[in-house]
């Protein structure tokens, strides 16, 4: 399964450059055939893949958080901005990937594929958490929050008793400081 649909990856890039890529007879195929063109959601579903082997193993998503990032959308019905943004990076990887397919070189493929570099860097940031999508349980993860402190409070026959772990000693570790000059 891929986060873009085959007409979001139509509208990102030149058709005519996708037809010309998925063309394995004399005639490149027509719109309505990229539509539905088994080539075309290959490539998106092998994009995918590379978009799922960053961010699931490093658990920072499950295939299920991802499905839903591509599908959200906002108040007027329009995708999300993480939906456009993974959209966006599927649809680059997918585009690599047709290149790929007619073997072209690792810096023809930089020169005719805008955004790959970006898309490299976007990829290693969501496997290490240096950029999340907006999914509650992501973004909150990134937000310090307040904690108690530590120690242990139970109750030894009806008294409290606690280790609070509270300083209340201070000690130089490098000496006395001596304000008179020498």
């Amino acid at each position: 399964m891929s986060f873009a649909t085959v007409p979001q990856f139509l509208q990102r890039y030149d058709q005519r450059i996708i037809a010309d890529l998925c063309q394995d007879a004399d005639l490149p195929p027509s719109f309505s055939e990229l539509l539905v063109d088994p080539i075309v959601q290959a490539m998106l579903n092998d994009a995918a893949g590379d978009i799922v082997l960053a961010c699931v193993p490093a658990q920072r998503y499950s295939d299920a958080d991802l499905a839903t990032i591509a599908t959200s959308v906002d108040a007027s019905g329009n995708p999300s901005p993480s939906a456009s943004v993974l959209i966006r990076l599927n649809s680059i990887l997918a585009m690599v990937k047709l290149y790929e397919r007619r073997t072209y070189p690792l810096d023809q493929i930089a020169k005719n594929v805008g955004g790959w570099e970006w898309a490299l860097e976007l990829l290693e940031m969501l496997r290490n958490g240096n950029r999340v999508f907006d999914l509650p349980n992501q973004v909150s993860a990134g937000v310090f929050a307040n904690a108690a402190l530590a120690g242990t409070v139970h109750e030894v026959t009806g008294d409290v008793v606690g280790n609070i772990n509270l300083m209340s000693q201070v000690t130089r570790c490098f000496g006395d400081l001596n304000p008179s000059p020498r």
